[in-house]
Parts: C-alpha cells; structure tokens; sequence
C-alpha cells in the first residue's frame, strides 16, 4: 500500500507532463513553408561609378562626366563584318548631340580577335567619321577578365545575356541606368533605337 501511496503523484506528474505536449500531426499534406524575409539589394551602381582607359591613352578615366546624359554604350571592332555600323553610329552621334546624347564605343578584342591595332582603329574612325568617344581594347565577355562596366551591364534584370559579338548596344538614360539592350544586328539607324532614344530624351 505504502509503494501504491508513493507511486500515485508521480502517475499524476507524468501524466501532467504528457498533456503539456503538442499531439502529433494528422497525415496529409504538408503545410507551406514561408521562408525569413531577406532584405533585398538593389544594385544602385550607374555608369558614373565606372572608369576605363580613353582610346590611345594609358590611364583610366571616370565615365562620370556622362552624368546627365543618354549613353548609347557599344563593344566596337575595327575589322568585323558589323563594324560599317560605326558610319551610322556617328550619325546617331551627331544628330541628338545637342540634346545631351553621347554614343561611347568600348573597344574588345573578344570576338575573332577583330579589335584591330592602333592603326587601324584610327583608320577605321577617319573612314566613317566615327568623332564619338572611344576607349581602349577591353574585355567584354562574362569571365574573371570581364571590365567591370560590362559586368554590370550584363547583370541587370531582363538584360543578363552574355555579350554575343562586337556591336551588341545599351543605351543608358540621363540617371546612369540601363534602359534599353540590342544585339549586333539591329542597325543604329533603324525606328527601334531612335525611338528609344528620343523617350530617354524626353525624360
């Protein structure tokens, strides 16, 4: 009777102590899973936080003096089938130049090895009267050697393809931020960017 009396709270005990638990789940689906909210990070970068070496010089240069301007950014070549885009390319130049628009061509010897030699591109800039700014021979496809403006130009939402050939064209607004992409074969002259033009423009 005595071990009866002893054993009695502690029945009452275990028992208290198996109520304060959550019963087991009932078989069926499992409920969704909301995962912890992460801050998002916006890439707040513009072209004016870039630098790059000018066309025959040898030290870089900040892009921020392209501050309040529309920039047509290009990879260009001086012996590529699509480097006769470089006449129209300084049409586009000259035409909205007194709106603030600037076409800035970056040199890459990416593609076929077709960046040409000093000579060359200087030729290449006489023959189609290409006056626009140019800058030296760069790396412009997605890898370790990739300049950092490509790398950033390349990674923004909607426009992350890698760069396919020489005369792929972005085209940045007065803020510095990416707008509008095109590959090689959209003409610089064609209704599709001087319509995008003109909007960033208007803005």
């Amino acid at each position: 009777m005595r071990r009866l009396l002893l054993a009695l709270p502690l029945l009452a005990f275990a028992l208290r102590a198996c109520a304060d638990r959550e019963p087991p789940a009932k078989p069926g689906p499992a409920a969704p899973t909301t995962a912890a909210a992460t801050p998002v990070t916006t890439d707040m970068k513009t072209l004016a936080d870039f630098s790059a070496v000018p066309f025959k010089a040898s030290e870089p240069k900040s892009l921020a003096g392209y501050k309040g301007d529309v920039v047509l950014v290009v990879n260009i070549a001086a012996n590529c089938g699509y480097t006769p885009q470089m006449g129209p390319l300084a049409e586009l130049d000259q035409k909205y130049s007194a709106k603030h628009f600037r076409v800035v061509g970056f040199l890459s010897d990416d593609f076929g090895h077709q960046g040409g030699t000093t000579d060359e591109v200087t030729s290449c800039s006489l023959k189609y009267k290409a006056a626009f700014d140019e800058y030296a021979i760069i790396h412009v496809k997605k890898g370790p050697e990739q300049h950092p403006l490509f790398a950033w130009l390349t990674s923004q939402p909607g426009m992350t393809a890698d760069v396919s050939w020489n005369f792929n064209k972005w085209l940045l607004g007065r803020d510095g931020h990416l707008v509008a992409r095109w590959s090689s074969d959209v003409e610089p002259g064609s209704a599709e960017i001087a319509k995008a033009v003109e909007a960033a423009l208007a803005k």
